[in-house]
């Protein structure tokens, strides 16, 4: 008699009973209770500029929020004189990186708006470091420069968020 029961119903009464997996979501972070205990540290940096004058480059590199565990893969065009900036990161879009390479150093500005209940202004999270680069010149006068972060070290690498109150009815 179940060879009666078309092949299509086992594969369908199949899919229902299998359990499904649900991603599980995380709590969202209270960024107002934490506003002192924000880090990111920064790994794998590279960047690719010409050493041409007037001409740009790329930087990439991971960005990982010690408080959250997220890492963030971010990429950017260097403008002339080599800075970029980041508006918004996949995990976090109140997050703003002012990039800068220059030689032999990379200098990082990472600023977080936090909106709190309460507070007329958001408090901003500000993350400051210049971690040293490795650089490779390629070719002469016009050639490229290609730079990574000279110590591995997560520490040197790390950037230690600071709590900066603006003024009321400044942003």
């Amino acid at each position: 008699m179940l060879s009666l029961i078309p092949p299509i119903l086992f594969l369908f009464a199949g899919a229902i009973a299998s359990p499904v997996a649900v991603p599980q979501s995380r709590a969202p972070i209270d960024y107002c209770a934490n506003t002192t205990s924000i880090t990111w540290t920064i790994a794998d940096f590279k960047s690719n500029v010409s050493d041409t004058v007037g001409t740009g480059g790329t930087a990439s590199f991971k960005l990982i929020n010690q408080l959250t565990g997220d890492t963030d893969e971010l990429t950017c065009k260097l403008q002339v004189n080599y800075r970029c900036i980041i508006a918004g990161t996949p995990s976090d879009q109140n997050l703003t990186i002012h990039v800068g390479v220059r030689a032999g150093s990379l200098t990082l500005g990472l600023d977080k708006i936090v909106e709190c209940p309460g507070r007329e202004t958001p408090v901003h999270i500000i993350g400051y470091n210049e971690p040293a680069l490795e650089c490779v010149v390629s070719g002469e006068i016009g050639g490229s420069v290609n730079c990574e972060l000279q110590d591995k070290d997560d520490e040197d690498n790390t950037f230690v968020g600071e709590p900066l109150e603006l003024a009321p009815g400044q942003r």
